[in-house]
């Protein structure tokens, strides 16, 4: 009786856990980000999830050691020939300086149904505000 037990659960366990790899989930950017530049020059922000997000380029003017709030300003998302993806966060500071990020894997897509994303010809672009520039993650 005890070994069923086992087997049952162990059975259990695999099913869950084979639906679960499978899943997909959205992410939603953060509203904003604290932003620094290093002492080695590089610009690293805070408040992201650096599974989705990475730092991409600046236009802010930025002093080593000093942080810099930037509040989300919109998304941009261009597809390849090869089906792979790129989606690009742009955060703005007060000044209209920028800091934008993106995604650090090519299969992170806009969520096209569940989203505000609207095609312009050859890429997408999003400015409905954090809540509505979510990607899916598969």
């Amino acid at each position: 009786m005890k070994l069923k037990s086992i087997i049952m659960s162990a059975a259990a366990l695999v099913v869950g856990l084979s639906g679960t790899a499978f899943a997909t989930t959205n992410y939603t950017p953060t509203e904003r980000v604290h932003c620094t530049l290093n002492d080695a020059g590089k610009l690293t922000c805070s408040d992201i999830n650096r599974t989705y997000l990475t730092e991409s380029v600046y236009t802010a003017d930025m002093e080593t050691g000093v942080e810099k709030v930037f509040t989300f300003s919109g998304g941009a998302a261009f597809k390849s020939s090869t089906n792979e993806w790129a989606v690009f966060y742009a955060y703005k500071s007060p000044d209209g300086k920028n800091v934008k990020l993106k995604t650090i894997n090519t299969s992170f897509a806009p969520d096209l149904v569940g989203g505000s994303w609207t095609a312009v010809k050859d890429f997408y672009t999003c400015t409905a505000g954090y809540m509505n520039c979510p990607i899916i993650v598969s």
